[in-house]
């Protein structure tokens, strides 16, 4: 009988967001009868949910204490680590910030190396020198990486024209989503019920980790102006983080209490996402976001920035509408303009289900990224 093949995941996360998801998905799709899958994860109270979930998928999980990978003294057990697989595949959340595993990845006998770079992103501009040197010297370190996968088209131009990483290694894989999942039967009225959500009102949602990179304040302010025209409107914001305490301050000093719901971190996204009439992604920065991908799987029209891989998602006045980072007037009127009629609400969530469903299935995306294993 052939031996199954040796899988390692790297990642560093220490809390659960979209690049976490595709892991999962990655390690779910693996036939057990023929892989046997490592992770290497941090080990923190907000990923531990996550570690839980995948236990069953996994041979073996192998915890290190946050922070611990950046050490220059942890390089050593890195690449033992590595060494034991067949193929190393590092799941990283940008090009720059995992210089230690990029490191031990080079010095390990690891026969197939895989790097998948969520999100690409700047420097500030200008740069120092210090960040100069630091994107001049990327090509050292992702050296022995055999195959690096990015999940939008705009990332790889990025990948190859800012950071200058070898051109001829990068493959765009888009992000994909198990497309019958977020269609439920369930009854949009008791999904509300459920999750506790105003029946009667216009519920739009933000999913995603309440950091500034989400851009959650300029749909704060958007919103004092919304609610002036629509009223019987009501905003939910999924998911948790830093800035979760100077949000609700915000809404507070504008005196939008009453308006806004939060949910914290949730893992029934299928039933948040039936429940809503108005999916938004207010971001100022991503790669290719995969809840953008839920809420149209779900069959809800979006607004989203054009960020990142947005604009290969999002076809726009069709599938839903594209504006520009940061400008509270453009979120405030796509929302007004959109929710108020129900017949282009309707039009532009079938049209986006459908074309998810054609472009954006979890097995093309399984499929395509396994053949970077051989």
């Amino acid at each position: 009988m052939k031996p199954k093949m040796k899988i390692l995941y790297y990642s560093a996360a220490e809390e659960i967001g979209g690049a976490e998801i595709y892991l999962e998905q990655l390690i779910q799709g693996l036939d057990s009868q023929r892989f046997h899958i490592t992770l290497l994860a941090s080990a923190t109270p907000k990923i531990e949910p996550w570690l839980v979930r995948l236990q069953p998928r996994l041979d073996r999980i192998i915890k290190t204490e946050a922070g611990k990978f950046h050490q220059p003294g942890f390089l050593k057990r890195l690449v033992n680590y590595f060494n034991q697989a067949d193929v190393l595949h590092l799941n990283l959340g940008n090009p720059v910030g995992y210089k230690s595993a990029l490191l031990a990845a080079r010095l390990s006998r690891t026969k197939r190396q895989v790097a998948t770079i969520h999100l690409a992103g700047t420097y500030p501009q200008p740069e120092s020198i210090k960040q100069v040197v630091s994107r001049k010297a990327l090509k050292f370190f992702y050296k022995s990486i055999d195959s690096i996968i990015t999940v939008s088209e705009a990332n790889r131009k990025q990948l190859t024209n800012y950071f200058e990483l070898f051109r001829d290694k990068i493959h765009v894989i888009h992000n994909g989503v198990q497309v019958d999942k977020y269609i439920m039967d369930e009854n949009p009225e008791k999904s509300r019920i459920l999750l506790n959500f105003p029946i009667q009102k216009k519920l739009v949602v933000v999913v995603g980790r309440l950091h500034e990179q989400k851009g959650h304040s300029y749909l704060i302010h958007a919103a004092r102006k919304i609610i002036d025209t629509l009223p019987a409107c009501h905003f939910v914001f999924v998911g948790d983080g830093e800035l979760r305490d100077s949000l609700q301050k915000e809404i507070g000093q504008l005196g939008l209490n009453d308006y806004f719901t939060f949910s914290g971190f949730r893992t029934d996204i299928p039933r948040i996402l039936n429940a809503i009439d108005l999916f938004v992604l207010p971001s100022l920065d991503e790669g290719l976001p995969l809840v953008l991908l839920e809420a149209m799987a779900a069959g809800k029209p979006v607004i989203a920035t054009n960020v990142g891989g947005v604009a290969e998602l999002v076809q726009n006045n069709q599938t839903g509408i594209i504006i520009q980072p940061g400008r509270v007037d453009e979120i405030a009127s796509a929302i007004i303009n959109l929710l108020k009629s129900d017949k282009q609400m309707k039009m532009f969530g079938n049209q986006a289900h459908e074309y998810v469903l054609q472009n954006f299935s979890q097995e093309m995306m399984q499929k395509k990224t396994y053949e970077n294993y051989e």
